[in-house]
């Protein structure tokens, strides 16, 4: 064959414009062991089709042009990985119809000024085939795999010879965990990573569950229901995950606790005590052994507790900043999972105690004698009359008095109170002193 001169890389991408009854120019290519599978080309490729063909049987491949005007004269040429620049024309074809043509070479179709340019790949120069998949090695992170078999890398080339890789799709698929927020768990998810070729060495994400590696292929194969599999033993989880969350179990707050200027209000958590914090924690297949830490400085260098319940609620009585995260790890402690800290401070205590208030008028203004607090967790007061006689007990810093006797409005002067109270500072309160009652109709 002889080689076309003057044909540059320039004229390979002259384009005139197209008449009205001018239609879009295609190329069809057919034949072989089995259905050409069409690809969609690179767009920086200046290919228009791309095909993918078995000639393993010797059956003859066969591409046929539609012109953009039927009955317009075109000439065929091929070019290698040189690119189209190189082309070469072919001899012996006169219509739109290229018999026998040979795989794995690129093709140009001339019409006039336009040029359709496509590339036929032959499969049976790179065929897939799986025979097992070994499992070398496994981490924290991830898993390596060893196939054996063959698929590897596939290419075609643009018009200016530059090659691009044809996607296998080859699939690698194995089991692993995802925390589902609906029924708060982890639940088994299927895992399916597409491998453009079959390499000697593959790492997968470490999977959370126990679970096998299965590879199949390729995409042609699948096009041609021939597809090729194998599957590795399977591996328990070596990896460990963890969904942690931490919430302020709700308190009907009394009107006479002091709230402001403490971390009760936003996200933070605490607040005035006792505080309840509800810790949970739901690990992944591969953790066996869990851990809660309580420690007072962020960077856990002295755990002051620890919990082995992923589940909880702790009541905290005592003022200061406490740093909690959760922990878990594998059987060999090889692989460890450690949660972001949560804050909870507890504000120190406050006790004040009013000395009057008016019971009678019923006005929904100072009603009640009850003291303002924060941070109080243990608390006792008796309130007398000036005869000795007891008239009140409280035992909750959110109780109060309304000014009734047995039942029975108290008369207006003078009371008393002995309050003794902790604080979540370990403060303690000895208090003493009048209440007055003031006069109503």
């Amino acid at each position: 064959m002889k080689k076309i001169t003057g044909f540059t890389s320039a004229l390979l991408f002259a384009s005139v414009s197209l008449t009205a009854s001018a239609a879009t120019p295609s190329v069809t290519v057919t034949g072989g062991s089995h259905t050409p599978v069409s690809i969609e080309p690179d767009r920086q490729s200046g290919l228009s089709a791309l095909y993918v063909v078995d000639a393993s049987g010797g059956d003859q491949v066969t591409a046929v042009y539609t012109p953009a005007t039927p009955g317009t004269p075109v000439t065929w040429s091929r070019f290698s990985s040189q690119g189209g620049a190189n082309a070469i024309p072919i001899d012996n074809i006169s219509g739109y119809t290229l018999a026998d043509l040979e795989p794995d070479m690129g093709y140009i179709v001339t019409e006039g000024n336009r040029q359709t340019c496509f590339w036929v790949s032959d499969y049976a120069s790179h065929p897939f085939a799986i025979d097992a998949v070994a499992i070398s090695g496994a981490d924290c992170s991830s898993v390596t795999l060893h196939p054996k078999g063959h698929g590897g890398r596939m290419v075609y080339y643009s018009i200016n010879g530059r090659p691009l890789e044809i996607d296998r799709e080859i699939a690698l698929t194995y089991t692993s965990l995802e925390f589902d927020s609906e029924s708060h768990s982890y639940r088994p998810v299927n895992v399916i990573a597409k491998l453009a070729y079959l390499r000697d060495e593959i790492h997968a994400a470490a999977p959370l569950t126990a679970t096998s590696f299965a590879i199949e292929g390729d995409r042609f194969l699948a096009a041609w229901g021939l597809v090729s599999r194998a599957e590795s033993n399977t591996i328990d989880p070596v990896a460990v995950d963890a969904t942690v969350s931490v919430s302020q179990i709700p308190r009907d707050s009394a009107d006479n606790e002091q709230t402001g200027g403490d971390a009760s209000g936003g996200d933070m958590l605490g607040g005035s005590a006792p505080v309840e914090i509800d810790f949970e924690a739901v690990v992944t297949d591969g953790a066996r052994f869990t851990e809660w830490q309580f420690a007072s400085d962020p960077d856990f260098s002295s755990v002051d507790l620890r919990f082995s319940d992923s589940s909880m609620i702790y009541t905290f009585t005592e003022s200061g900043t406490t740093y909690a995260r959760f922990v878990a790890a594998n059987g060999d402690g090889s692989c460890e999972y450690t949660g972001d800290p949560f804050v909870i401070s507890i504000g120190e205590s406050d006790l004040k105690c009013p000395n009057a208030f008016t019971p009678g008028n019923q006005d929904g203004v100072n009603d009640e004698w009850r003291v303002s607090y924060k941070s109080i967790i243990a608390f006792d007061c008796v309130i007398f009359a000036r005869s000795g006689r007891r008239v009140a007990h409280l035992t909750d810093p959110s109780q109060g008095w309304d000014g009734r006797i047995g039942g029975k409005m108290a008369p207006s002067g003078v009371y008393y109170y002995i309050i003794k109270a902790t604080g979540s500072d370990g403060r303690q309160y000895n208090l003493s002193g009048d209440i007055n009652i003031i006069g109503y109709k």
